[in-house]
């Protein structure tokens, strides 16, 4: 498996379309929530509609990450999925019921990188070396969209990667 076909299929998908969904696994944690605002703050930068929106609410410290406070906390699809979606981005979740919703059939893009990943997308970015799904939004974005990376976009992926790696330890 080449991780970087797969980064690179997300990316087409993302300049192809015009307005996304993402969504995480139940209880999100830093991880999870972190690889959605940044996927979300990239998408929006390139001037396209994204959304984060989870099943569950999200401890007060990850309150604190730019873009926590407009995530949507729903037990819900939005009335217009999937037809008004160009792409729904499930993040960190190797088997799609860990999202909490039925996302499927749908246009799922699976970026994760537990390596029990049940490749369930139309396109799935799966890299089991990869730290945290943070930063394979960072090598989407360095590899293949190229975008100027602000300050709150690192810090999402920051807590990320901070998070997953438990700290760096």
């Amino acid at each position: 498996m080449n991780p970087d076909l797969g980064a690179e299929q997300v990316a087409e998908r993302i300049r192809a379309g015009r307005n996304f969904l993402i969504t995480s696994h139940r209880n999100p944690d830093g991880d999870a929530l972190g690889s959605g605002l940044a996927l979300q703050r990239l998408i929006r930068q390139m001037g396209k509609e994204a959304r984060v929106q989870v099943r569950d609410g999200f401890g007060a410290p990850l309150r604190n990450i730019p873009g926590a406070e407009e995530v949507l906390i729903t037990d819900n699809l939005p009335p217009d999925y999937p037809n008004g979606f160009d792409g729904v981005f499930t993040m960190e979740c190797p088997e799609v019921e860990r999202t909490g919703y039925k996302v499927l059939p749908g246009p799922v893009v699976n970026i994760d990188h537990h390596l029990g990943n049940q490749m369930y997308g139309e396109i799935n970015y799966l890299d089991p070396d990869a730290p945290s799904v943070g930063e394979m939004v960072l090598q989407i974005n360095r590899n293949h969209l190229k975008l100027p990376l602000d300050g709150e976009t690192a810090i999402a992926m920051y807590v990320s990667l901070a998070t997953d790696t438990g700290f760096f330890r």
